[in-house]
């Protein structure tokens, strides 16, 4: 899902409020679980706010304003009740988020400790609402070069994946640049081998 973005703890919108907060919540990418097992789910008058609970600082921001619908869909024996938010496509400035979250064009918000029913309506109802419409406020910025969040472990994973891509890239010029020198090497010796 590449409509949500990473967010620092306590950044709240010029206008925004809490309307709700949920624990023991579980975010799916359209039918596929993901790495967001347990967190708490903060819904406010502007987004829907995803905070870990047991990674500090590893927290997404979902905007309503990206929500084109959603539908409550209820738990079974062995199924928790669950929220399906269907999403518009992301904007062209939208800030940093996590690369897991890119392909279903909607979530499920698996509500695994109860509240879905009294969420769903308070979520009906902001998206009724639109607040966010109101106030207007510039969009947070994504985190570049100059400024480094690092915070715990997301931090750490953040830097890691970071270095990994730079390294991939790295290696594959490296190996562009080999497979050229092998080339310009064998014509070399064709030619002495022909003399």
């Amino acid at each position: 899902m590449d409509r949500t973005y990473w967010l620092e703890h306590g950044k709240f919108l010029p206008g925004e409020k809490v309307i709700s907060q949920q624990p023991g919540l579980r975010i799916y990418e359209g039918e596929d679980r993901t790495t967001f097992e347990s967190g708490n789910l903060q819904l406010t008058t502007h987004r829907l706010i995803w905070d870990d609970e047991d990674q500090e600082g590893r927290i997404i921001a979902l905007d309503l304003s990206l929500v084109k619908k959603i539908d409550s869909i209820p738990g079974s024996f062995t199924k928790s009740p669950k929220i399906s938010v269907s999403l518009l496509s992301a904007p062209a400035s939208k800030p940093s988020g996590p690369s897991v979250l890119e392909k279903a064009g909607y979530v499920k918000l698996s509500f695994r400790k109860g509240g879905q029913d009294e969420f769903y309506r308070l979520l009906k109802e902001q998206l009724k609402a639109k607040e966010w419409e109101k106030s207007l406020p510039p969009p947070p910025k994504a985190i570049q070069g100059g400024l480094k969040m690092r915070t715990g472990i997301v931090g750490i994973e953040r830097s890691i994946d970071k270095k990994q891509q730079e390294t991939g890239r790295e290696v594959t010029k490296a190996l562009k640049d080999l497979d050229a020198l092998i080339e310009k090497v064998s014509s070399v010796v064709c030619c002495m081998s022909c003399c």
